[in-house]
């Protein structure tokens, strides 16, 4: 292949690249939620946002969701076969025109399988493309149909919001119903307890009923007086007209502080040691400004400054220069500032001989000098020689 015809195509590739078309979808919502109803018809207006620098076509078309995510053959719901678009197609669409299209279900009387379904209103740019070969690009919406359940079914969900030393706990308690008969009565208890599995609170949960395909939020909050920073686990026992339901959530109580969790303690003499300090934020927010001053010896050592994210964990690093320091114990005050605020721990730091490597004896590797290679190479040559004659010395005795 001549070179310019090397070229050639390397420019076709280039220019190929810069006509990689795109189509992406607008509207009010990426994905819609709708509550079946026999032969209901549901509109979604949606949009075109072209990418591509040229006129061009573009299709429209649906994707079955339970297919996507793998549900299992005698749970899936086809939904493609209720949706149409309006127009069917977008044809001769010119750069930054974004028409608008619609997706249009019809329900049927009735669906054979309850439960939650989706089905995806897609556009991606029509086959031809100018001659070009390049990828076709496109985006879709989703569209989610709730599908009761045959008699009484709840759905229930909880939720616990991180709180600070002293305040509420937010809590929400979700409830719905899906299926075709009410529920009469709903009652509930949040059982609180500590990292130890300590129960520390009883909440009691509003009384109440839903129905059929009604949903509720109950908003609880939790008084956190008298209960110390760290981990809790809620557990809710829901009551209802069917039985008992059991959801669990974890929360956290943080306090505006920065807690020393381990310290380099052991040194070694004559000379500059590296200082590590494993620190947490114990609190909900990010802190700022944290390091620390450590006093060991009649010397006052500074880290550099650091931040962290709620409940993150993070390093202070400084060195300590131990350079005519006596081996033995030193008593060290390490005070961790952050936000203004500042905590001292008392800590001994212990100096001990500087570990001195003793040099290894190593074997020395006899270079191998050009006579030996050469003598090598002929006693090589001297083998195939003599495989060769009796080689032939073996044909004539035949």
């Amino acid at each position: 292949m001549k070179f310019k015809q090397v070229i050639l195509i390397l420019a076709l590739i280039l220019l190929n690249t810069t006509l990689v078309l795109g189509a992406g979808i607008g509207s009010n919502k990426l994905t819609y939620q709708v509550e079946f109803s026999p032969d209901k018809q549901v509109e979604f207006e949606y949009q075109l946002i072209t990418t591509s620098s040229q006129t061009m076509d573009y299709e429209l078309y649906t994707m079955n969701e339970d297919e996507i995510y793998g549900a299992p053959p005698e749970l899936r719901l086809n939904l493609t076969p209720y949706i149409r678009f309006e127009p069917i197609e977008l044809k001769n669409i010119a750069p930054k025109t974004n028409p608008k299209f619609k997706a249009i279900i019809q329900m049927p009387e009735s669906f054979p399988i309850p439960g939650e379904h989706g089905v995806r209103a897609c556009v991606q740019e029509g086959t031809s493309s100018g001659g070009m070969v390049g990828s076709r690009s496109g985006a879709c919406g989703r569209i989610i149909i709730n599908i009761p359940y045959p008699g009484k079914y709840l759905i229930i969900a909880l939720t616990a919001q991180d709180t600070d030393l002293g305040a509420t706990a937010p809590v929400e308690l979700f409830l719905n119903n899906r299926g075709l008969e009410d529920i009469k009565e709903i009652t509930g208890t949040l059982y609180v307890y500590d990292e130890n599995d300590n129960l520390v609170k009883t909440v009691p949960t509003e009384k109440t009923s839903l129905l059929s395909r009604e949903r509720k939020t109950q908003k609880i909050f939790i008084d956190t007086i008298g209960l110390k920073p760290g981990e809790y686990r809620i557990k809710a026992e829901i009551k209802w007209d069917e039985g008992v339901e059991i959801k669990e959530v974890i929360f956290k109580i943080g306090a505006e502080k920065v807690e020393l969790l381990e310290i380099t303690k052991t040194y070694q003499n004559n000379t500059i040691n590296p200082v590590e300090m494993k620190v947490k934020n114990n609190w909900n927010k990010k802190t700022e400004n944290i390091y620390s001053v450590i006093k060991v010896s009649d010397q006052e050592i500074k880290t550099p400054t650091i931040e962290l994210g709620a409940w993150s964990e993070g390093l202070l690093k400084t060195y300590w220069d131990t350079k005519g320091l006596e081996i033995g114990n030193y008593p060290a005050e390490i005070t961790i500032h952050y936000n203004n605020k500042q905590d001292t721990y008392k800590e001994t730091f212990t100096i001990i001989e500087q570990a001195i490597e003793k040099p290894e004896m190593q074997k020395i590797k006899t270079p191998i000098s050009g006579i030996m290679i050469t003598v090598i190479i002929v006693i090589i040559i001297l083998i195939l020689l003599n495989l060769v004659l009796l080689i032939k010395l073996s044909r004539r005795k035949k």
